[in-house]
């Protein structure tokens, strides 16, 4: 006695969150009919035209993807704030609806999706994950920065994308050379990732500092890049140090894909001696900088006020 439809679709289902596809359907001899069947005696729920749920499946994030990705057929792949979502990224806002990705030149229309097309979708830029198909972490960062992020998030999110392995930044560097042409914004990528980009950002970071921060707030202007000593010897080079009864070291951090496990390490042990001398070690990230130089600002206000320091604009001070 063969085995009842809902049976019979049983193999695709559990692989890919409860949905199945009429196509698919179809190859275990399970028709439209039989479908629509199952549909109205509540065993199925139809969740985009030729895509159905089975109804006792719970809904998830996962499987609404899925379901977008079977709805947009054969070649179809998650992408842009859902592929960003899937790769693990939580600064990218999700759109309400999932969001696919079609080879080929005009998107079709699905409703309840947003449906980008691509002419260069290669299969270097999709991989699968949770059994989703979705594109590479690499494809996913030059995407969204084709309009959709500002620079300091594009820098944030391709440095979450190495730091969690999602790419590297030879292969994102590549990809985004490849894929520069007409997509605003892919420049900040391929300028980050070459090689030898760490002098040319640490310096764009130490002037946004100084103008966004030390400036902007009418703070006394530090000593940048100098040598900071302590009995043992010196320290190190400090990014701002402002001088006085107790000086204040201001060290910014760069990207983090910029940095070795082995230097960061470094970096800790360089605070650690600027405590131990008495001086305020302060630490900020990039996007502190960038996004948040008004609260950087007050921290710093704080720090000099604390080391019995002026906090408005006055002379230049060195360590």
């Amino acid at each position: 006695m063969a085995p009842e439809p809902l049976a019979r679709l049983s193999p695709l289902t559990t692989d890919q969150y409860g949905h199945v596809t009429t196509v698919q359907a179809a190859t275990l001899d399970v028709s439209p009919k039989a479908l629509h069947r199952l549909k109205n005696r509540q065993l199925l729920v139809r969740v985009h035209a030729r895509v159905y749920r089975v109804a006792c499946v719970p809904e998830t994030r996962e499987g609404h993807a899925m379901a977008a990705v079977l709805a947009g057929g054969q070649g179809a792949v998650l992408s842009y704030s859902w592929a960003a979502w899937l790769h693990g990224l939580d600064r990218v806002s999700l759109t309400e609806e999932p969001e696919i990705t079609k080879p080929g030149r005009m998107p079709p229309r699905i409703p309840g999706l947003a449906v980008h097309s691509s002419r260069e979708l290669e299969s270097c830029d999709i991989t699968t994950i949770r059994g989703i198909p979705v594109t590479s972490g690499a494809r996913t960062n030059v995407d969204l920065a084709d309009g959709r992020l500002d620079q300091s998030e594009i820098m944030a999110v391709t440095d979450d994308l190495i730091c969690s392995k999602a790419t590297t930044r030879a292969w994102q560097h590549r990809r985004a050379c490849a894929l520069a042409a007409g997509r605003a914004g892919v420049s900040v990528i391929v300028r980050i990732t070459r090689p030898g980009a760490e002098d040319e950002f640490w310096s764009w970071l130490e002037r946004r500092f100084d103008s966004g921060v030390v400036t902007a707030a009418n703070m006394p202007r530090p000593a940048y890049n100098i040598a900071v000593y302590d009995d043992r010897g010196r320290i190190g080079i400090a990014d701002a140090c402002w001088r006085g009864p107790r000086d204040v070291v201001v060290e910014v951090d760069g990207l983090r894909f910029h940095r070795l496990t082995a230097a960061r390490r470094r970096d800790s042990r360089k605070s650690n001696r600027y405590a131990l001398s008495g001086r305020i070690p302060l630490r900020f990230s990039y996007i502190d900088v960038v996004r948040h130089p008004a609260a950087v600002a007050a921290q710093t206000r704080e720090a000099l006020a604390a080391a019995g320091q002026p906090a408005v604009s006055g002379l230049s001070t060195a360590c």
